[in-house]
């Protein structure tokens, strides 16, 4: 693969469609040449340089965050912020707002399993029974 065949990611902010262009520039330094650019259809993130293969690599150098499960007293400190609970027992896993924390466990806002679902996790049961993580794990083969 030639250096500047480089497929494209999504866009990491919104998941659109990135598309590649060039155009004839002019820096007003003597430097005439072209303008690389790759931009996003969809919200219109953009990156450009004068080179295209430091562009297209620019845009798809991703961060990637660990995603590992989140502690007791994360969890705790979370009020009303989306997580994915990772259910053990059965495949009901789901993303949900995490709710009031009590001593004994914490209120589940399951509007995404099923419509305005409460449900309660026992920190007793939090690790055996369910988690939670800040992102969707990838699934696992």
């Amino acid at each position: 693969m030639d250096k500047t065949d480089i497929v494209l990611k999504p866009c990491p902010f919104c998941g659109g469609e990135a598309v590649y262009d060039k155009y004839q520039s002019c820096d007003g330094y003597m430097n005439e040449g072209y303008t690389h650019r790759v931009h996003c259809k969809m919200c219109s993130a953009v990156i450009q340089d004068f080179s295209e293969q430091k562009v297209k690599n620019w845009w798809n150098n991703r961060f990637e965050q660990p995603n590992d499960p989140l502690t007791t007293e994360e969890v705790k400190q979370m009020n009303c912020e989306p997580v994915w609970i990772n259910n053990f027992e059965d495949s009901t896993s789901c993303w949900a707002i995490l709710g009031t924390s009590t001593k004994d466990g914490i209120v589940l806002h399951d509007i995404y399993c099923s419509d305005d679902f409460n449900d309660y996790g026992s920190w007793e049961l939090y690790n055996v029974t369910w988690n939670c993580y800040k992102h969707k794990p990838e699934e696992s083969n």
